[in-house]
């Protein structure tokens, strides 16, 4: 594993405090990759790639946004993975962050992308659950690269609006008769219409299965989708269980009241 100097953490530990105090998590936010905790005691070698990707993708031309972007996500995969090793857990066992001569070990190459993915959204809202990603990547070795960063790609096509639905989704196939029904029978306008696109696009994006058929009544109605096995993997590696309720709660009000879905005791 490559040594860092002290202007790389200088670099990554500025960021992460800029970042934490942007959004309201005080001067410790640095804590963890980059001074120890932890997630540092734990994670050191880890750590280390950690700051050195980092640093190396700071010292590109980016914006002000950009670089809060990336804090943001430091600052959360740090409280992921620190959470976790208070619980046990360990790095994967693999050949994972090992470097082949000048090569990048795999974990850079996927840790870079994700930097990538990460500084380019619009959707900020995403990037905790993109954190929870990096920490499942860090500790699972069933996860390759070339696998990692097929995910990133498709986590990157998704809105955060998407990633509500999918949670929604879910919440449908745990009961054992869903809350919703889907309408598809009327022309849809403003906000109604941008609500159904969404939800259309998660199935061209393969992340609700194609609904059968029987399932549609003749007034084109619809149960909730079911979501694909990529869906279910997405949902489970973002821990999407973790987005906020009450959000949950407020789109589901909104697709009842732009028309979008019906309350299936309803129909």
């Amino acid at each position: 594993m490559p040594d860092n100097d002290d202007n790389d953490f200088k670099i990554v530990e500025d960021v992460m405090l800029k970042s934490g105090n942007a959004i309201g998590q005080g001067s410790s936010a640095a804590l963890g990759f980059v001074i120890g905790g932890p997630v540092g005691a734990a994670f050191g070698a880890v750590s280390s790639l950690i700051v050195q990707t980092g640093a190396d993708v700071l010292r590109r031309k980016l914006s002000t946004r950009q670089t809060t972007r990336i804090g943001t996500l430091l600052n959360a995969a740090r409280d992921t993975l620190g959470a976790r090793v208070m619980n046990g857990a360990q790095i994967r066992s693999d050949d994972f962050f090992e470097q082949n001569g000048t090569q990048n070990s795999n974990f850079e190459e996927m840790f870079e992308d994700l930097l990538r993915s990460v500084t380019e959204t619009i959707e900020e809202r995403k990037i905790p659950y993109m954190a929870n990603m990096l920490a499942r990547f860090i500790l699972d070795d069933d996860y390759q690269v070339y696998k990692m960063r097929d995910l990133i790609r498709r986590v990157e096509g998704l809105s955060y609006l998407q990633l509500q639905l999918l949670v929604i989704m879910n919440d449908e196939a745990n009961l054992q008769s869903g809350e919703l029904i889907w309408i598809g029978n009327k022309t849809f306008e403003g906000r109604a219409l941008d609500l159904s696109l969404e939800k259309t696009r998660m199935q061209s994006l393969g992340i609700t299965a194609a609904q059968n058929v029987s399932e549609i009544d003749e007034n084109n109605c619809r149960p909730s989708p079911q979501l694909s096995m990529l869906g279910k993997e997405i949902y489970e590696l973002m821990e999407l269980l973790k987005v906020p309720q009450d959000c949950i709660a407020a789109l589901k009000s909104e697709l009842l009241k732009a028309g979008v879905c019906k309350l299936a005791h309803e129909a």
